[in-house]
């Protein structure tokens, strides 16, 4: 069991998430949704001599000009309950063996308007694309984390997350796009880590921006 009080990411994403994104806007970045086809359509919006960070995830496998057929779903389910009293981060150690792609954690996390809820873990089902909620799975992350910690076994659930990370076999780094000079960094296969890896993945995304430049790996195609 690893039980960890410290860390180095806020465990409020509803809070860190608009607090970052009113960061970058304060320091000029432009938010635009916009809806794409195609790698040339996306490393269009970069501009000549501009660069593309493609964080598609699952959308890697149907994004024409990429189409990475190695991209695969994981399918995650946790909890949420009120805090229990738990402090720490609590888990299985990274590695354990799992039956049926289990996963073993507990983590105390604010909630908007004071308090602590804890997020209840959970598993990690390779190339299950189901987005619904499954009982069965449910009990067997209550019964794994009560063993963990019993007393949040008479605390109320109150919902249930069953997000769908992405993997990958590999990273690269691609200079390609559409007619002009354009560099795209491919960024995407975090699994179920995106959130954690978010600033390694930044830092090494700049790194090699850096090198590229330095190489002159940008070139010009055709779309």
């Amino acid at each position: 069991m690893v039980q960890d009080p410290r860390s180095r990411l806020p465990r409020a994403p509803y809070a860190y998430l608009p607090w970052i994104k009113s960061e970058l806007i304060a320091r000029g970045v432009e938010f635009v949704r916009k809806r794409v086809a195609t790698l040339g359509e996306a490393a269009a919006l970069a501009g000549p001599n501009g660069v593309l960070v493609n964080a598609t995830g699952l959308g890697a496998r149907s994004l024409i000009g990429l189409e990475d057929k190695d991209v695969f779903p994981i399918r995650g389910q946790t909890m949420v309950i009120d805090n229990p009293k738990v402090n720490e981060f609590i888990s299985l150690p990274l590695g354990a063996p799992s039956v049926n792609g289990e996963a073993t954690y507990i983590i105390p996390r604010p909630k908007p308007g004071g308090g602590c809820t804890t997020i209840l873990g959970g598993c990690y089902q390779k190339d299950n694309w189901d987005t619904s909620f499954d009982a069965e799975t449910a009990r067997g992350i209550l019964a794994r984390c009560t063993a963990l910690a019993p007393a949040i076994a008479d605390k109320e659930t109150r919902w249930v997350d069953v997000p769908l990370p992405t993997d990958w076999l590999a990273k690269d780094l691609q200079p390609q796009g559409p007619s002009g000079r354009v560099m795209v960094v491919h960024a995407y296969g975090f699994g179920p880590a995106g959130y954690q890896m978010s600033w390694g993945a930044a830092e090494e995304v700049d790194s090699l921006f850096a090198s590229a430049v330095v190489l002159g790996a940008f070139i010009i195609i055709d779309k």
